[in-house]
């Protein structure tokens, strides 16, 4: 699945029935699905004139003509000004965000011409694997797609693959560059992590994630002349074990050491048991604590421990370690 077929999910491009299986995409991400559009093409809509008589026809063979003579209609119209519209296809996505009336969204029916399958693809609101987008509203989407044609292009750079701890604060600057000054720039963003938000105006991407996973997110930013540019990149929310690894007890003191994770896990535990006298008690709360009064008896040196953090539910569990040195010092 492209960026910007991804960057519509709020439009149903992920859907019940997004899949990886058929292109064996890696996992987490999906199929680029089809189509993006569609047209009338049955019961005949189209006349001609051929051999010196009219006809009527229908089909596929009728439809992708019909978004092609739109498109070429579209460029050359004193609407887009000498711009091209170019690779149509991230357009008709912004188009759909931005003017959704600019398509005529198709509800009812399906393309299991058979009935063999179940229905499957139907036509839903929305972005869906029967329709696409929706059939061309001629009056309103030239004018939509001559606005987002590259006037001015705006480079929005990559920030690269990023990677975040559960539940921590971020913070990351967007940067642009325009190959001409087209005053005011505003920013807009799909797919961020759960809890991140953009600023519109600044292009600051803050927050703390309330999920975990990987995510694609993908930026887009426009300029007050209606030039636009566009990024996308992986974004890693890590679940952790984000205490010391490592902590020295010394013997005839009180020893206490808090573990502490990211997020709240379904369990924290350690291996192997620790060493007498030390004790490991899960608090519950994203923390566990290992204590103990540290007296003549226990074994000085090192002792290797594993913390490990379990996250998420029976079906879909992640498990996170860290490896621990407990250190036990001869007292004075």
């Amino acid at each position: 699945m492209p960026t910007w077929q991804r960057a519509a999910a709020s439009h149903g491009t992920v859907n019940s029935y997004t899949s990886s299986s058929p292109c064996h995409a890696s996992s987490g991400t999906y199929c680029r699905e089809v189509p993006d559009v569609s047209a009338l093409a049955g019961q005949f809509p189209y006349l001609d004139y051929v051999g010196g008589g009219w006809g009527s026809w229908g089909g596929t063979s009728l439809a992708a003509p019909l978004w092609a003579s739109l498109i070429a209609l579209s460029n050359a119209s004193p609407t887009c000004a000498g711009k091209d519209i170019g690779f149509a296809n991230p357009i008709l996505y912004e188009v759909a965000a931005a003017e959704p009336a600019a398509f005529n969204d198709v509800t009812v029916g399906n393309n299991d011409l058979t009935g063999k399958f179940g229905t499957t693809y139907p036509a839903t609101a929305g972005y869906d694997m029967a329709t696409g987008l929706g059939t061309p509203n001629a009056a309103l989407l030239p004018s939509a797609l001559c606005a987002s044609a590259q006037a001015n292009p705006v480079v929005v750079t990559d920030p690269g693959k990023q990677s975040t701890r559960y539940a921590s604060a971020v913070h990351l600057q967007m940067h642009v560059t325009e190959a001409a000054g087209g005053g005011k720039l505003t920013y807009r963003a799909v797919g961020l992590p759960p809890g991140v938000t953009i600023n519109s105006s600044t292009g600051v991407i803050s927050g703390s994630p309330t999920s975990w996973g990987t995510f694609q997110p993908f930026v887009s930013v426009r300029d007050a002349d209606t030039a636009s540019g566009s990024t996308s990149f992986s974004w890693s929310v890590l679940l952790a074990i984000t205490s010391a690894s490592s902590s020295t007890a010394t013997i005839g003191r009180s020893f206490s050491f808090t573990v502490r994770t990211t997020g709240t896990p379904n369990s924290l535990s350690v291996s192997p048991k620790p060493p007498w006298p030390f004790r490991f008690k899960n608090e519950g709360n994203g923390t566990a604590i290992l204590s103990g009064n540290v007296v003549k008896g226990t074994s000085v040196g090192n002792h290797r421990l594993v913390f490990e953090a379990v996250f998420g539910t029976k079906t879909a569990e992640t498990a996170v370690s860290q490896t621990f040195t407990l250190k036990v010092a001869a007292g004075a």
